[in-house]
């Protein structure tokens, strides 16, 4: 299996790197900012017996987007899994943000998720098979008070997921419900989590994979082939806990 996850180098999307190499899967991993730690994870990954390619990818930049899509096609072919995990954040009143800021999340936090997923769906689609995981957060429902812009894009990712589901539907059968799912670690403050709460929601993103999904593409009269899933960042820490616990038994069947 060959997994994909943008902003890997740190997080969310090392844990999940880290979670899917104990399964045997092999990675590409996508990082800017923080490509020493991505390039760091690389050499620790193989440790483990698996390959881990690491890709310099400027997310606010359309064109950069494009051409890293094209590289991994030619060299990886369609990836199984995409993990969908790279944001960016700014707070602070809505009159103050500057225009360069709400240009970044926006570029990064939505434009990038579906530049992505516009280069690889086909792929997806021609062979009946592969996972999308979207991570927003809770803002994207509720709104947050000096978040207004950044909520904006997380609202803009629940919606993506939801229509692309549709949109999928003429070829493929959409069986099930999207739903938001209890987060493991705090809306915007991934990077000040303790890392245990980080770790149970990898776990929770690969157990995804398994069975654990509230919207699966499917072609009719088949098993789960395709599938679009929604992460949304916001549980309480007793919560994140207990539901990383819960699932953590089932991350052993991923793969099988």
């Amino acid at each position: 299996m060959l997994v994909l996850i943008t902003g890997a180098g740190t997080g969310i999307g090392k844990a999940c790197a880290m979670e899917f190499a104990k399964q045997g899967a092999d990675l590409i991993l996508l990082c800017h900012k923080s490509l020493h730690y991505a390039r760091e994870l690389a050499i620790n990954l193989k440790t483990m017996n698996v390959k881990a390619m690491v890709y310099d990818a400027d997310l606010k930049d359309i064109g950069a987007i494009r051409k890293t899509v094209k590289e991994i096609l030619s060299s990886h072919g369609t990836p199984d899994v995409i993990v969908n995990n790279a944001g960016v954040w700014y707070g602070g009143l809505v009159q103050d943000m500057a225009s360069q800021n709400v240009d970044e999340l926006f570029n990064v936090n939505i434009k990038a998720m579906i530049e992505l997923t516009k280069g690889f769906v086909p792929g997806m689609v021609e062979r009946h098979s592969g996972n999308i995981i979207n991570v927003s957060s809770m803002w994207g429902q509720t709104g947050g008070s000096c978040e207004v812009h950044y909520s904006a894009t997380k609202a803009a990712v629940i919606g993506f997921t939801k229509a692309l589901a549709k949109e999928l539907a003429p070829d493929l059968k959409v069986d099930g419900e999207l739903q938001a799912d209890a987060a493991l670690i705090p809306a915007v403050g991934e990077k000040k989590a303790p890392g245990s709460k980080i770790a149970g929601k990898a776990n929770v993103l690969v157990f995804r994979l398994s069975d654990g999904s509230k919207v699966t593409v499917r072609p009719s009269g088949t098993e789960p082939k395709l599938k679009v899933y929604l992460e949304v960042y916001g549980a309480t820490a007793a919560a994140a806990e207990a539901a990383g616990a819960a699932l953590q038994a089932g991350v052993s069947e991923l793969l099988k």
